[in-house]
């Protein structure tokens, strides 16, 4: 079975120059969230914080990174190099 990801494999270009574009997506695959980081923001801090916010009746969420220059997604490689840690991992 392939699991179908949410949200589109690349977004604007340019909608957050140096940074990224963090969008959570419900499982059913609407657009809960977006947020618009510049190069100095603390990405996992941010994703964390974009996820909590969420309401609570909210059944599943998938967050997805794209780059905020070029507007394609990000894979796991991507965000392991710029926090340190895989996705999902626990602070």
């Amino acid at each position: 079975m392939r699991f179908n990801r949410p949200g589109p494999s690349k977004v604007l270009p340019n909608l957050a120059p140096g940074g990224v574009v963090i969008r959570v997506y419900s499982l059913a695959g609407q657009l809960l969230t977006e947020s618009r980081l510049g190069p100095d923001a603390d990405l996992y801090a941010d994703a964390e914080r974009a996820v909590n916010e969420l309401p609570p009746d909210i059944e599943g969420t998938v967050l997805v990174v794209y780059d905020g220059d070029t507007g394609f997604r990000w894979g796991p490689a991507d965000w392991f190099a710029a926090t340190g840690k895989l996705p999902g991992a626990e602070a």
